[in-house]
């Protein structure tokens, strides 16, 4: 027989939403915090909005990869990825 592991009523459940500690005793009690205080409050983005912020996630990245570009004759300033 299977048996599903049951959180004891003592566990304290922490909310992990960007720098947010707050803790709670269920997980309805999170849920419903993540939603009123983190997800309801948000604004929607255009769609040239989320495109430039990918761009740039990878802009960092491809530099944060290449932070001795030298070494490989590459560069990291100044290309651009689709």
């Amino acid at each position: 027989m299977n048996h599903v592991p049951v959180a004891s009523t003592s566990s304290v459940i922490s909310c992990r939403w960007d720098w947010c500690r707050s803790t709670f005793s269920d997980l309805d009690a999170l849920e419903t915090h993540v939603k009123h205080t983190h997800i309801w409050p948000m604004k929607p983005m255009s769609k040239a909005d989320i495109v430039l912020l990918r761009r740039l996630d990878l802009q960092s990245l491809h530099s944060s990869e290449n932070t001795d570009s030298t070494s490989r004759g590459g560069y990291a300033l100044g290309c651009e990825i689709f």
